[in-house]
Order: C-alpha cells, then structure tokens, then sequence
C-alpha cells in the first residue's frame, strides 16, 4: 500500500467540474498548443484547436530531451564554428573567415533564444517542440553546408 495520491483521471466525474473551478479563477490560462484565452471553458477541450485540457500538478519534464537535443546541435554549432573561425584565421590568413564568423554569430545568438525560451519550450505541444528540435538540427546544416561552399 502506498501513500502516492493518484492523479484523477482525464474521464473521471470530478475532472471536468475541478478543472472548470480551476479556470474561474480570474488568472489568465491559455491553451498549451494555440495559446486561446481559457476564460469560462464549459468543456475539457480547447474550443479553438480541439486539444484536450488536462490540470497537472508540475509541468511536463519527460519531453527533455528534446530540449536537450536541440541545444547540444546549437551549441555545437557555435563552437565547431568558432572553432573553423580561430584555425582559419591562423592557418589561412583573413580570407575565408568571414563565414565562420556569420555562422558563430548566428548560432550562438539562436543558442540564446533557445536557452532564454526554455520554459516555453516545455509547455508547447509536441508537433512544435519536435519541429523545433528538428529546425535546431537543419539550420546548422544549412550554415555548414553554405559556409563550406563558398571557403
């Protein structure tokens, strides 16, 4: 026998009435996919995009690694790029440079939205968090592949 307070279920009885109470309150909450203003909600979905609405004591961790994911592809990115930059400057003079610095600039600056968004991140729905976590993966591609082109 355990102490664990069960969670109530989504179709439980009580769900739906807790959950109304909950929105009454007078706080703004919004929908976690589309962000529309939950105020008076008389149904446990979303009236804009359907998405069920659920309470939860704490928010979603297990999608983390996807967060993860993304900033280790940023953050290598910008130090690989960096990196590129300090060999080039050594080695080859000034010329070729000036990609390997656009592409430390905008990794590390696309690393800082990613750090800075982090709690957004972990509310949104998971089609966004996967296209983000995908996005983060394609755009260095993209730099690398442009940068490594043109030295």
């Amino acid at each position: 026998m355990t102490d664990d307070p069960v969670p109530p279920q989504v179709d439980s009885p009580g769900h739906l009435d807790l959950l109304i109470r909950f929105l009454a309150n007078g706080e703004p909450h919004h929908c976690p996919r589309c962000r529309y203003a939950l105020r008076e909600l008389t149904t446990d979905r979303c009236p804009e995009c359907g998405t069920q609405i659920a309470l939860r004591l704490a928010p979603r961790r297990e999608l983390t690694w996807r967060y993860l994911a993304g900033l280790i592809a940023l953050s290598a990115t910008a130090g690989f790029s960096i990196l590129g930059m300090l060999l080039m400057m050594m080695f080859g003079g000034l010329d070729g440079t000036s990609g390997f610095a656009t592409m430390a600039a905008v990794s590390t600056t696309l690393t800082g939205f990613w750090l800075a968004g982090r709690l957004r991140f972990e509310n949104a729905c998971d089609e966004i968090q996967l296209t983000l976590m995908f996005a983060s993966f394609a755009i260095p591609a993209v730099c690398f592949f442009v940068v490594w082109s043109t030295v």
